[in-house]
């Protein structure tokens, strides 16, 4: 009886333990990109405030695919309505998990796209982008998304998965839904 108990025990621990496995990046390799200061004050809820947002080219995007690093990155722009009615709240999420978030301004002055970038973007986004009226998979802003080894892991583009949320006057519960989602992909971040 005790062995057969004992081999009860052994399965329950085995299998007792084959939750999903939560994917998180070994931050002790050092990955690093280089980045700089974004300029986030005409974003609405954010101005001249505290913010987890370090800008980077996308070439570093590239380089974080490619060499197999990691981080949480943010695919926006000032005039975008969506990037205003949610930037912030990406924000608070990131302060709250002390995470820093990768932004990629889609329309930088300073930094502008080329052709050959946004084919580029295009072509590493795909395995994420989301498909318009025609099939077609298009690049949408705001899009949130994480990299873990080179892959993606997770993302939100915009408010997708909400009919119901008003961009200029959103519910409690529609912003705590999106939050949500935030903290969900800014969790394996969290160290």
């Amino acid at each position: 009886m005790k062995k057969f108990l004992m081999a009860i025990l052994c399965l329950l621990i085995l299998f007792g333990c084959s939750k999903e496995k939560q994917i998180v990046p070994d931050f002790s390799s050092g990955f690093e990109l280089d980045t700089f200061d974004p300029n986030m004050a005409y974003y609405e809820g954010i101005g001249k405030g505290e913010h987890c947002f370090r800008q980077i080219r996308v070439s570093e995007l590239f380089r974080t695919v490619d060499e197999k690093g990691y981080g949480v990155f943010v695919l926006g722009y000032v005039n975008c309505p969506w990037c205003q009615a949610t930037m912030a709240h990406l924000n608070e999420v990131g302060l709250e998990l002390g995470v820093e978030i990768y932004y990629i301004d889609a329309k930088s002055e300073e930094y502008p796209l080329s052709k050959e970038d946004f084919a580029n973007l295009k072509k590493y986004l795909e395995p994420i982008l989301m498909e318009d009226e025609e099939g077609v998979k298009s690049l949408y802003t705001p899009h949130v998304f994480s990299i873990i080894d080179g892959q993606f892991v997770n993302s939100q583009i915009s408010i997708t998965g909400n009919d119901n949320y008003d961009l200029e006057n959103p519910s409690d519960e529609d912003v705590k839904w999106l939050k949500d989602i935030y903290r969900e992909i800014l969790k394996p971040f969290v160290h």
